[in-house]
């Protein structure tokens, strides 16, 4: 192949995905970032140091050296999301091409309560070994 067809050839790539690839994402969410209960009522301050329970393998398994035995942690709680939702004429339009109107049921949305919940256990095997998951 000439120098001159893989330069067009890479011309006319980099054309076509910024005409068709430029539709924009729109996305909308939450992080959970619940290491334990205990760890939210301290809202997170210091967890990477704090190794007073098996959850703080969550950021720093190190800390498992530091427990006084052989742990289970465990913790279950429900998300519960609450929304309304209405549809004012949405629409989504790809690169060049005419909108097309985005529909949906408000009730389909995934606002349903999710249980949720964290289980760590850790051993020692050993005065300097220590597994955990």
């Amino acid at each position: 192949m000439k120098t001159t067809t893989i330069s067009g050839i890479c011309s006319i790539t980099v054309a076509a995905a910024t005409i068709f690839g430029g539709a924009s994402a729109i996305a909308a969410g939450f992080a959970l970032q619940e290491q334990s209960v205990k760890a939210s009522g301290r809202a997170f301050a210091g967890e990477v140091a704090m190794a007073d329970d098996a959850s703080v393998m969550f950021y720093n398994p190190a800390g498992l050296t530091r427990l006084a035995g052989p742990q289970v942690y465990a913790g279950v709680y429900a998300i519960i999301p609450k929304a309304k939702l209405s549809d004012g004429g949405s629409s989504m339009a790809i690169g060049p091409l005419p909108a097309l109107p985005v529909g949906g049921i408000a009730s389909e949305q995934g606002f349903s309560a999710q249980p949720a919940g964290y289980l760590y256990g850790a051993a020692p095997f050993g005065e300097r070994l220590w597994a955990g998951r």
